[in-house]
């Protein structure tokens, strides 16, 4: 959201140059968003294997992990003095879709095994 705040506010100044897409998406800070919500899906399958185990749970927990660890890794160069920020953006958009897609499985999945213990 500050990123989106800052072009708007950006195009409201003569001389604003608008940054390209990739440029915009490495300046949004994706890894830390992505590590966010891996981490809430992580903890969510954990507390719901608790009560039921399920394989299919394991699994979705681990790529969690695994894609935390993977944006905590290239969260850590994302600033440095050489780094390439088009291809920043175009990781960190890539990783931040995949952490959607697994976190929101592991969301739906544990509301479908709650449902399911509950009835």
């Amino acid at each position: 959201m500050p990123t989106f705040i800052q072009v708007l506010a950006g195009m409201q100044t003569r001389g604003y140059v608008q940054p390209e897409f990739l440029e915009l998406l490495s300046r949004a800070q994706l890894y830390m968003v992505c590590i966010g919500i891996t981490i809430q899906a992580a903890v969510q399958a954990l507390q719901e294997m608790r009560k039921k185990g399920s394989a299919q749970l394991a699994i979705l927990c681990l790529i969690n992990l695994i894609i935390m660890f993977i944006a905590t890794l290239l969260a850590s160069t994302a600033d440095g003095p050489e780094t390439l920020k088009h291809m920043v953006g175009l990781q960190s958009g890539f990783l931040f879709l995949g952490a959607m897609l697994v976190s929101g499985s592991t969301t739906w999945t544990c509301s479908k095994e709650a449902a399911r213990r509950d009835l």
